[in-house]
């Protein structure tokens, strides 16, 4: 699924601390990345504990925005079953995962993973069984007992600024320079040569005189 765009309806407070995800309808807290439990005690506890530094008047706002807002209950997360890799989610925590070849059983740490490999596939550690399991990024919306991980693709790096040669420096400085003086010789003021005309010497003093004249 796609990133869910901005709600308009909320308010610019609201989208500095929180980002609603449409696709998922969940509630994400940008300071903890997680997502906050669908009920409205909840997230005011969460407001009043971990966002106490904001005014009380805008976290009342925040408050009043949140029940707006079509939240999944938590029982329909905790039932969501995403077997396949996603794009990750705006706004939760990135983490370095483990999935069990197996079984596609994700978890956060490899005392975790091989205590699930031991219990669940029998698997123990020697030179007969490698590692039964392969590195991962995953997710999760809610952190502690509520924790259930899922596969994502971590998004692309930005493209780096292209690179400038000292050779490529000097040529853009060279061409600049040679248009400047381009521009520079169009703007001279350039004199016929009278003197191929028929009159020759005698229409090239006409001249000379003239221009003399009109400087005095």
């Amino acid at each position: 699924m796609s990133q869910s765009s901005p709600n308009q309806s909320l308010t610019t407070s609201f989208h500095d601390h929180f980002i609603y995800n449409s696709n998922y309808r969940i509630l994400i807290c940008r300071t903890c990345q997680f997502a906050l439990l669908p009920k409205s005690d909840a997230i005011r506890l969460h407001l009043q504990r971990v966002h106490r530094y904001l005014d009380l008047d805008l976290r009342k706002q925040c408050l009043a925005d949140a029940k707006t807002l079509d939240l999944a209950s938590i029982e329909e997360l905790q039932s969501l079953i995403i077997d396949e890799p996603i794009q990750y989610i705006q706004g939760l925590q990135l983490l370095d995962g483990l999935r069990c070849d197996a079984c596609q059983y994700l978890c956060g740490t490899l005392n975790s993973i091989n205590l699930h490999c031991r219990e669940k596939h029998k698997w123990t550690w020697g030179q007969e069984h490698k590692p039964m399991w392969k590195s991962c990024h995953i997710q999760t919306f809610f952190p502690s007992e509520r924790r259930k991980f899922f596969q994502v693709h971590p998004p692309l790096p930005e493209s780096p600024p292209p690179q400038i040669t000292t050779d490529t420096l000097i040529e853009q400085l060279l061409q600049r320079k040679r248009q400047s003086d381009d521009s520079d010789q169009s703007q001279l003021t350039i004199v016929p040569d009278l003197t191929q005309c028929s009159r020759g010497i005698g229409a090239y003093s006409w001249y000379r005189g003239t221009v003399i004249g009109q400087l005095h």
